[in-house]
C-alpha cells in the first residue's frame, strides 16, 4: 500500500508536470491564452494523454522500457527549466493545490485516496488481465511491439492506448515487483476532482442562498435608515452587501466577480455537473475490488467520466462569461475534442465520444476560425496516429477487429475470419447468447435472453435509462418555456451535443456487445443528467406554471430510486471486500500479478510459452498466449521474435 502511494505521487508529479509542459505547447501552437484557468485535474489528464502519446511513438521503433522512460522524464524536465510558460503553469497548480489541502474538503478526499490505495495494493484481477493485459504490458516492456502479434493471440489487436500507459509505469526494471498502479490512480485523481466538484457547488448554493438573504435583510435595514436620514448606515450596508457578493469559494477560485455570479447555480447545470461528479464516484466505487487490475475498460471509462463532467463544466464556464461564440470561448471544448479523439484510442468501443468535435467544430466555422480549428485538429491527428499504426503493425487492420476497412495487405494480417470470429464472440457473449451461431438473431430474439441474464441490481439500471429517455422528452418541453423565458443557461448547444453523443454511445452498445460493463459510465450518467437537467430547468422556470413539471419531478424521481438497488449491491461488495483483505500482508508492496503454470514450444529455437491450465496468461514469461489453438496456427515470420508472426501457411 505504501508502494501504491508513492508510485501515485511519482505518476501524478511526473503527468502534471509534462501536462504543464503540453498545455504550454499547445497555447504556443494555437495561439490561444487562458492556460492559468486550467485546473489541477485538467492538467494532470493532459499529461497522462501526453506520456501515453509519447510513448506510443516510441513503441513503434523501440521498447517502453528504462530508456523511453528516463529520455522523457529528462525532456520534461528540461522543458520545464528552460520554458517559462510550462514552469508558470506548474507553479500555479501546486499553489492552488496547497491551498486546498488543508480543508474539511481536502481531509475528506485524503481519506478517499486511501481507500483506494488499500484496494489498488490488494484483491482480485479483473479476468481480462488474466487473458491478456498482463502479457500485453509485459511485451510493450519488452518489444514496443510485435509485427502480428494479434496472430499469437488475438486479444493483442485490440491495442488499447491505455496499455501503453500502464507499461511505462510498471517501473519493473528499477523495483523489485512490476507495479499495476494506474487505474488505482485514475480511480483516485477523480474521485478527488468529483468530491472537490460536488463541494464547491454545495458551497456555492450556501453562499447564493445567504448572499440572497442577507440582501433581504439588508434592505430593509436600508430603507428604514433612508426614511431617518441616516446615509452612511445605508452606504456602510452598501458596502457589506458587496463584500458578501465579491466573496470566493471553491478550489481558490473566485465564484464572484465584479458584484455578479461568474458560476452561479441555479439554471447553469449547477445540477448538471453534481450529475456528472456523482456518475464518478459511483462508478469509481462499483469497481473498487478490481482497481487493482490494469483493465482497459476500467481506465478507458475512468477518462470517459472525466470527459464528460469536464464538458459541462466548460458549458457553465461559458454560459457564465459570455453572450457570443469565438475560437477561445471554444477552447475548452476543442481541448475535450482531441481528449475524446484520445478516448477512442483507449478502448474501441468507445470511439463515438471523438463525435463531440463536432461541437466546437460547427462553432469554430460559423465566426470564421478555420485557421485556429485546423491547428486543434493537427493535435487531434497527432494524438490519435500512433494508435492507428500500431493497430496496422500489430494486426494489419486499421481497426481491429473491424473489417469494414479492408486498406493494408501486410504477411502479418490477421485472417479476415479470424477478425470476424472474434468480433462475434464480442458480440454474442455481450448479449449472453455465447453461441456464434447466434450471431445475426435480431434484437426481439436475443433481447429476453440478454434481460433474463442480468442481475435485479442491473435491471434496475436499465429501467432507470428507460425512465430518462421519457424525462428528456419532458425536458425538451420545458426548454421551450426557458428560451420563452429568457431564464435558462446559455450552454445549452454543449449539453444538447453531450446529451445526443452519450445517447448514440448507448445504442451502439446496446446493438454491438450489450455487457453493462462495457457500457457502465453512459449508463449511469444518462439518467442522472436527466434528473438533473430536470431541476435545472425547474430553477429557471421557478415563477412558471407547466402541466409538465409534475410528470417530470415523477420520472426524475423514479430514476435516481432505481440506482438505490446498485448502489446497494456494490456498497456491501465494497464492504465485504475491505472487510476480508484487511489481514493481507500488502501494506508495504502491491500484490503481484498472477503467475499461472505455463508450458513452452520451441519456433526456429526460440521459446513461445502458452497457457498449461484455465486459458489464462503469465506477465513473467514471454512472449506467450493463453491458447494453444492460436499458436499451433501461428509461424515466426523470420528467426527473431522482433521480425514478427503470421498466419500459418
Amino acid at each position: 500500500m505504501i508502494a501504491v502511494l508513492g508510485s501515485w505521487i511519482y505518476i501524478g508529479i511526473f503527468c502534471l508536470a509534462a501536462g504543464s509542459v503540453s498545455l504550454a505547447a499547445l497555447e504556443k501552437l494555437t495561439g490561444i491564452e487562458g492556460k492559468l484557468k486550467a485546473s489541477g485535474t485538467a492538467v494532470i489528464t493532459a499529461g497522462v494523454l501526453a506520456i501515453t502519446v509519447c510513448a506510443e511513438y516510441w513503441s513503434i521503433f523501440y521498447k517502453v522500457g528504462v530508456l523511453c522512460h528516463v529520455t522523457l522524464l529528462a525532456a520534461v524536465i528540461l522543458c520545464l527549466i528552460l520554458w517559462r510558460q510550462a514552469r508558470d503553469i506548474l507553479c500555479h497548480i501546486l499553489r492552488k493545490a496547497k491551498a486546498g489541502l488543508f480543508s474539511w474538503t481536502g481531509l475528506g478526499c485524503m481519506l478517499m485516496v486511501l481507500l483506494i490505495a488499500f484496494a489498488t495494493s490488494r484483491g482480485t484481477f479483473h479476468t481480462d488481465t488474466g487473458i491478456y493485459h498482463a502479457q500485453a504490458i509485459r511485451l510493450i516492456e519488452e518489444y514496443g511491439l510485435i509485427k502480428g502479434m494479434a496472430n499469437l493471440q488475438l486479444h493483442f489487436g485490440y491495442n488499447s492506448a491505455y496499455l501503453v500507459f500502464c507499461a511505462f509505469f510498471t517501473l519493473s526494471k528499477v523495483l523489485p515487483v512490476a507495479l499495476h498502479t494506474t487505474t488505482g490512480f485514475l480511480a483516485a485523481l477523480y474521485t478527488v476532482y468529483a468530491c472537490r466538484l460536488l463541494a464547491g457547488n454545495i458551497r456555492r448554493r450556501i453562499l447564493i442562498e445567504y448572499t440572497v438573504s442577507d440582501e433581504a435583510r439588508i434592505r430593509v435595514v436600508r430603507n428604514k435608515t433612508a426614511r431617518e436620514g441616516d446615509e452612511v448606515q445605508t452606504r456602510t450596508l452598501s458596502s457589506k452587501t458587496s463584500n458578501i457578493v465579491d466573496r470566493k469559494t471553491v478550489n481558490g477560485e473566485a465564484s464572484v466577480s465584479h458584484g455578479l455570479p461568474v458560476a452561479p447555480c441555479s439554471g447553469t447545470l449547477s445540477y448538471m455537473i453534481d450529475a456528472g461528479a456523482i456518475t464518478i464516484l459511483i462508478y469509481v466505487f462499483t469497481n473498487l475490488t478490481g482497481v487493482m487490475s490494469p483493465a482497459t475498460d476500467y481506465g478507458t471509462l475512468l477518462v470517459t467520466g472525466y470527459l464528460i463532467s469536464s464538458w459541462l463544466e466548460a458549458a457553465r464556464r461559458r454560459d457564465a462569461h459570455t453572450n457570443g461564440i469565438s475560437i477561445t470561448k471554444l477552447a475548452d471544448t476543442c481541448n475535450l475534442s482531441v481528449l475524446a479523439l484520445f478516448v477512442a484510442s483507449m478502448k474501441l468501443s468507445a470511439a463515438f465520444m471523438v463525435l463531440l468535435v463536432v461541437w466546437p467544430l460547427i462553432q469554430g466555422l460559423r465566426v470564421g476560425k478555420g485557421k485556429s480549428l485546423a491547428r486543434y485538429v493537427v493535435v487531434g491527428l497527432l494524438v490519435f496516429l500512433p494508435y492507428l499504426v500500431r493497430n496496422v503493425l500489430i494486426s494489419g487492420w486499421l481497426f481491429y477487429p473491424v473489417t469494414a476497412m479492408d486498406l493494408f495487405r501486410v504477411p502479418w494480417k490477421v485472417p479476415a475470419a479470424y477478425a470476424i470470429v472474434d468480433s462475434q464472440q464480442i458480440s454474442v457473449w455481450g448479449k449472453c447468447l455465447y453461441d456464434i451461431g447466434k450471431a445475426d438473431w435480431k434484437v426481439s430474439q436475443w433481447l429476453p435472453i440478454w434481460w433474463q441474464g442480468q442481475e435485479h441490481y442491473g435491471q434496475m439500471l436499465i429501467y432507470a435509462n428507460v425512465l430518462a429517455a421519457a424525462l428528456l422528452i419532458i425536458n425538451l418541453i420545458l426548454h421551450r418555456l426557458v428560451r420563452k423565458s429568457k431564464a435558462g443557461p446559455k450552454g445549452t448547444g454543449e449539453v444538447a451535443t453531450l446529451i445526443l453523443v452519450l445517447l448514440i454511445n448507448e445504442a451502439v452498445w446496446f446493438l454491438t456487445a450489450p455487457f453493462i460493463r462495457y457500457g457502465l459510465v453512459y449508463l449511469l450518467v444518462l439518467p442522472l443528467l436527466a434528473a438533473a437537467l430536470f431541476l435545472d430547468h425547474l430553477h429557471a422556470l421557478a415563477r412558471e406554471k407547466s402541466f409538465w413539471k409534475v410528470p417530470g419531478a415523477f420520472l426524475a424521481v423514479l430514476a435516481v430510486l432505481c440506482f438505490c438497488a446498485w448502489i446497494d449491491h456494490y456498497a456491501m461488495d465494497d464492504l465485504v471486500f475491505v472487510k476480508q483483505n484487511l489481514s493481507s500482508p500488502y501494506y508495504l508492496w502491491q500484490q503481484p500479478f498472477d503467475n499461472p503454470r505455463e508450458e513452452a514450444e520451441e519456433r526456429n529455437g526460440i521459446k513461445i510459452y502458452y497457457a498449461a491450465e484455465q486459458e489464462r496468461n503469465s506477465y513473467y514469461v514471454y512472449p506467450s498466449t493463453a491458447y494453444k489453438m492460436m499458436l499451433d496456427r501461428t509461424e515466426l515470420i523470420g528467426n527473431t521474435i522482433e521480425e514478427g508472426f503470421r498466419p500459418a501457411e
